[in-house]
C-alpha cells in the first residue's frame, strides 16, 4: 500500500512530539544525576562513607545513568525515524511536482 504525503506529515508530527517528550525526560534525569552528585560530593567531604542513605543514592545514581543511556539511544532512534520521514515527504513532494 502506497502512503501519501499526509500520512508522513502526521507521522512526522507524532515523532517530533515523542522526541520533545523524551528530551524533557532526559533533562529531568540529568538534573537528578547532578543533584545526586552534589549529595555524594558533600557526603565525601563530611567523611560519611558508611552512611546507608549515601549507599542508596549511589545505587540510584547508577540506575539513573543506565536509564539515561537507554533514553538517549531511544532518542537517536526517533531522530533516525524523523530523518526517514522527512526524506519520504521530500520524495513525495518531488514526485508531485513532476
Amino acid at each position: 500500500m502506497e502512503r501519501d504525503i499526509s500520512f508522513y506529515k502526521k507521522w512526522l508530527v507524532n515523532l517530533q512530539h515523542e522526541a520533545l517528550e523524551l528530551v524533557g525526560l532526559i533533562l529531568k534525569i540529568e538534573l537528578l544525576l547532578h543533584e545526586n552528585r552534589k549529595v555524594i560530593q558533600l557526603a565525601k567531604e563530611l567523611d560519611e562513607y558508611e552512611n546507608p542513605i549515601l549507599a542508596n543514592i549511589i545505587l540510584n545514581d547508577s540506575k539513573f545513568r543506565n536509564r539515561l543511556k537507554k533514553e538517549i539511544e531511544l532518542l537517536d532512534e526517533i531522530d533516525l525515524d524523523i530523518s526517514h520521514v522527512e526524506f519520504m515527504i521530500e520524495k513525495l513532494k518531488n514526485q508531485e511536482n513532476e
